[in-house]
C-alpha cells in the first residue's frame, strides 16, 4: 500500500502520536466474502371462490433453520472450498382469514473458496428476505378458481475465516467515555457508515 495507515478520523491538525505499544487478543479475519442466492418458492394450488379474491392482498415471512457448513481440508496454499446450506420456511398470509396457505420449505446454498489456514474457524452471517408474493389465478368454474402464490427468497450470506490471535498495535491511550446526551428520538447514523455486507474481492 502506498498510503500510510493512520488512525481515524483525525482532527484537521493531524493524528496524535501513539502513547504506547500494546498487545491485544482479537479475532483476526483471514478472508471473507459474501454471496447472494435467489430461490423461487411456490404454494400448492388452493381452490377458493372467485368472489372471495376481490381486493385480497398477500404477504410472506421467511424463517431460517440451522445453518450447515462443510469444508475441504486446506490445500498447500491454505485455500479451502466451503459450502453453506440454510434451510428455510416461508409462511404465506392473506388479508382475509378465509384464505390460508400451507408453509413452503426451501434451501439456500452458497459456495466459496476462502483462505483458511489450519487452525482457523468459519463464521457465517445470513439474512433471508422474501419478495411480495405474486398470485396466479386459474379459473376452474365460473365461481371457483385455483390460486398459487410465488415468491423469491433472497439469501445474503457472509462467510469469514477467523482465528483468535495476539496483535501488537500502537495505542493512543484508554478509551474516553463521553457523558450521555439527548439528541431527540432519531439517532444519527454511525460515522463512517457501516456497509453490510462487504463486497467479495
Amino acid at each position: 500500500m502506498s498510503d500510510a495507515i493512520q488512525p481515524g478520523p483525525c482532527p484537521a491538525t493531524g493524528c496524535p502520536a501513539p502513547t504506547e505499544i500494546v498487545c491485544i487478543k482479537v479475532d483476526k479475519v483471514f478472508d471473507s466474502c459474501f454471496q447472494t442466492d435467489l430461490v423461487s418458492v411456490s404454494t400448492t394450488a388452493l381452490s377458493v371462490t372467485t368472489a372471495s379474491l376481490t381486493g385480497v392482498t398477500f404477504s410472506c415471512a421467511v424463517t431460517s433453520g440451522t445453518v450447515s457448513l462443510g469444508s475441504t481440508p486446506p490445500d498447500a496454499t491454505g485455500c479451502v472450498n466451503v459450502i453453506v446450506t440454510i434451510p428455510f420456511t416461508v409462511t404465506f398470509t392473506s388479508s382475509t382469514s378465509t384464505i390460508t396457505f400451507s408453509p413452503v420449505t426451501g434451501q439456500c446454498t452458497s459456495f466459496a473458496t476462502l483462505y483458511a489456514p489450519t487452525g482457523t474457524t468459519f463464521q457465517v452471517e445470513s439474512s433471508l428476505v422474501c419478495s411480495t408474493p405474486v398470485a396466479t389465478i386459474t379459473p376452474v368454474t365460473l365461481d371457483l378458481s385455483n390460486v398459487t402464490l410465488t415468491s423469491v427468497v433472497t439469501c445474503c450470506v457472509v462467510i469469514k475465516s477467523t482465528l483468535l490471535v495476539q496483535l501488537l498495535v500502537p495505542s493512543y491511550g484508554q478509551c474516553e467515555v463521553p457523558q450521555c446526551g439527548v439528541r431527540g428520538l432519531v439517532c444519527p447514523p454511525p460515522t463512517p457508515p457501516q456497509i453490510f455486507p462487504s463486497p467479495c474481492r
